[in-house]
């Protein structure tokens, strides 16, 4: 039985960082120029080998009725973020904001990410409807296109307080191309 319980707890963590991932790549895809998009959904007989009593938390049995409900036993097909009442952050008429300091914004929408720069190493926190929730820098990138950000990490170097190594790859990268861009540009 803990065998199953644990194995639960790894697919949860899978989904997680899938979860994670998926937020950066509409992150990404927020960024890019719209294109239009053809969904076909197929459908795929998926053979069961066993079946294990295993306890599981609420919320998934709750995704696992709605997937009974919309799917026949024998296949399983691909179901609508909208089918089982999800929502990605960024999906709100109001597009997801990023700023940096060291308080919190007032009147935050769903989705907005702040970076506190009262810590060190900085944290990031991405707004969820109810409260702050930190998330990991390495899993976005969306804050280090501030140039406000990118002039305060510069003035942060020059003073000593951080070194470009305690930066985050992104954040080396981004900090490269602003100073190319100011120095062609000359501003």
């Amino acid at each position: 039985m803990l065998k199953h319980q644990e194995t639960v707890e790894s697919i949860w963590r899978k989904y997680q960082i899938a979860l994670q991932r998926l937020d950066k790549a509409l992150d990404e895809l927020e960024r890019k120029p719209k294109e239009v998009v053809v969904e076909k959904i197929v459908e795929v007989p998926v053979e069961v080998e066993k079946v294990v009593e295993i306890e599981v938390p609420v919320e998934v049995e709750k995704v696992v009725e709605k997937v009974k409900e919309v799917a026949k036993p024998e296949y399983f097909r691909l179901v609508k973020e909208n089918d089982l009442g999800l929502q990605a952050d960024n999906a709100s008429s109001n597009p997801s904001k990023t700023g940096f300091g060291i308080q919190f914004p007032d009147n935050p929408n769903k989705g907005d990410m702040f970076l506190r720069v009262d810590s060190k190493p900085t944290k990031l926190f991405k707004y969820n409807g109810n409260k702050w929730i930190e998330v990991d820098k390495d899993n976005t990138d969306t804050y280090t296109y501030d140039d406000n950000y990118l002039k305060h990490l510069i003035d942060r170097i020059n003073k000593g307080d951080y070194t470009l190594e305690e930066l985050t790859v992104t954040e080396q990268e981004q900090l490269k191309r602003y100073l190319k861009k100011e120095t062609v540009l000359g501003k």
